[in-house]
């Protein structure tokens, strides 16, 4: 039997990553159909990136970024009234990590 594409990450991956990829025969299969875009970028950090791709996607991530920010504080006030915010700082001690 001939090895799985995902063999040879076996020993680096996580293993949610392995057992996604396992469920494609081959990779363009799992890179077309995975919604993981942390996995893809691991495998091309692993694999490298074609040249200029990666800063192309860094731009495009960090725009990206900028409107999850946005849409996260806004769904977080949706949900989480300000007041009970700050009556739970009032209450209790606060953990600094």
């Amino acid at each position: 039997m001939a090895n799985h594409w995902t063999d040879r990450f076996a020993a680096r991956a996580c293993p949610d990553g392995l057992a996604e990829g396992r469920k494609y025969a081959t990779v363009s299969e799992w890179w077309e159909a995975t919604e993981r875009g942390d996995w893809m970028g691991w495998l091309l950090d692993m694999i490298g990136w074609p040249e200029g791709a990666e800063a192309e996607y860094e731009r495009v991530r960090d725009a990206a970024w900028a409107e999850y920010k946005r849409v996260t504080a806004s769904a977080l006030r949706a949900v989480v009234p300000a007041e009970w915010v700050e009556q739970q700082l009032a209450a209790q001690e606060v953990n600094p990590w």
